[in-house]
């Protein structure tokens, strides 16, 4: 129920049942080992397979998640998977995770950009998937659907065809929707857009139903995310590199984040800049934001 849960998958609360309202998630990004008895709010972006290991010389067996919010990344490891349903954990959900315990990560293991990981024990930990509704209980708080980490546009023309890109910026221009044939005969939509940031423009080729809402997006007002958008020989008008999206690409509209915030922030005072300097406002914003 939305008031409160009981541990599932054999996880224990190690103290009955919680109230939704009486917790405060910890953001990732603050989790270090003097916290104790905390709980975070997270979705999962990758389960790992199981690794065996020697404890005492006896042949033990662990995995580990990959766990991201708003404020950063974090390797989360299950110990005793024979307690512990791989099935727990799916990639896309959002869970309440308690009671973990905190340590240093083992960089030999966790590439990740956090020096801190979590580890659970059947003992104490809890984990409860939590739905979209409960979400609104943390009202205050953002959960990404994928890691935030986004390369400038300008860093677009030293990247290699076929290799995937992860950027960030204010949408600029929607072409037209049109219908492309693919070799397997399918028909799918298609469509061009063009973002922009700081420090320059890029070309996208939409597919699919991406071609098809990107018509509800405002220009010079939505900022857009993308992860996975894979770069390809095409060049647009410019002669540059242009991204397009795959079955893989993975989008946001409006995330809060700090790389939003700035380019939202830079896009006014430009345009702020330009009406001091122009009376004809309707007509510089896509040509100043494409060349500045």
């Amino acid at each position: 129920s939305m008031a409160s849960y009981s541990p599932i998958h054999n996880l224990s609360s190690a103290g009955g049942h919680y109230q939704f309202e009486n917790l405060r998630p910890v953001p990732i990004g603050s989790v270090n080992p003097y916290r104790t008895r905390m709980c975070i709010l997270c979705r999962i972006v990758r389960v790992n397979l199981p690794v065996s290991y020697d404890r005492a010389g006896e042949d033990k067996w662990c995995y580990s998640v990959h766990a991201i919010d708003s404020s950063g990344e974090i390797r989360i490891i299950i110990w005793e998977p024979d307690l512990f349903d791989r099935a727990i954990f799916q990639v896309g959900q959002v869970y309440l995770i308690g009671e973990p315990t905190v340590r240093f990560a083992d960089m030999r293991h966790n590439k990740l950009s956090n020096e801190y990981e979590l580890s659970l024990t059947p003992e104490r930990s809890y984990v409860c998937p939590i739905s979209e509704t409960q979400l609104k209980t943390w009202s205050q708080i953002t959960i990404p659907t994928f890691r935030m980490v986004f390369d400038p546009l300008e860093t677009l023309p030293t990247k290699t065809e076929d290799t995937f890109f992860d950027g960030i910026g204010l949408l600029i221009s929607v072409g037209a929707l049109t219908w492309k044939k693919l070799v397997n005969g399918e028909v799918t939509g298609h469509r061009i857009i063009e973002i922009w940031d700081a420090t320059g423009t890029c070309t996208i080729i939409l597919w699919s139903s991406l071609a098809e809402i990107c018509a509800d997006w405002k220009i010079h007002s939505d900022i857009l995310a993308f992860h996975n958008l894979r770069v390809c020989a095409f060049k647009d008008d410019n002669g540059s590199i242009a991204l397009t999206t795959t079955t893989s690409t993975q989008h946001q509209l409006n995330p809060e984040c700090k790389e939003a915030t700035l380019i939202r922030h830079q896009a006014e005072s430009i345009w702020n800049d330009l009406k001091d300097r122009s009376d004809d406002q309707d007509s510089l914003m896509p040509m100043q934001l494409s060349h500045e």
